[in-house]
């Protein structure tokens, strides 16, 4: 048996319907689906590092002070992005590992100086698809990701659970 039938069998029971006389299959296909992304947002179970070594496009380009992520980032990675959990450049061969402030902080500390251009050491998360750094890079800087994602929706019984075992079992329930 397969994880979407095995979960339309656990929501199924939960309902009271086994037989699907209230709901299709399509139904608890798509709350399964819904479920699985809460899960995956709430617990942050599936983590992906990007690296500059692997996606050479991956790099802080002279100039560019706010990301958006879900362009910015390989596909499919970020159309299915929950979260940016870490970001490290690379200067003179030493990876430096961005620190997450506040964009209040960000920006009264290190955007008060228009022109400065130097090797990022800071970054905000503006909203869900934005993402400030600072200071403005004066070069380009590779750079990987630690982020957080969805899993793939299931379709079918062939379609690969992405969910980690512990993280599957609260599906059934949301």
């Amino acid at each position: 048996m397969g994880a979407l039938s095995t979960y339309i069998g656990q929501v199924q029971d939960l309902l009271h319907d086994p037989p699907s006389q209230y709901w299709t299959a399509a139904q608890p296909t798509a709350y399964i689906n819904e479920a699985r992304n809460r899960v995956s947002q709430d617990s942050k179970a599936i983590r992906q590092v990007l690296q500059n070594a692997t996606f050479p496009a991956l790099q802080f380009n002279p100039g560019d002070e706010f990301i958006t992520p879900q362009t910015f980032l390989p596909s499919p990675y970020g159309s299915r992005i929950v979260d940016v959990l870490g970001i490290s450049i690379t200067v003179n061969q030493e990876r430096l590992v961005l620190i997450q402030k506040p964009y209040t902080w960000l920006n009264a500390m290190l955007r008060s100086w228009a022109n400065y251009r130097q090797w990022p050491t800071f970054f905000a998360r503006l909203s869900p698809i934005s993402i400030c750094i600072a200071p403005v890079p004066n070069i380009a800087y590779p750079c990987d990701w630690d982020i957080a994602l969805n899993p793939n929706p299931l379709v079918d019984d062939t379609t690969v659970e992405e969910l980690p075992v512990p993280f599957m079992e609260p599906v059934q329930y949301y």
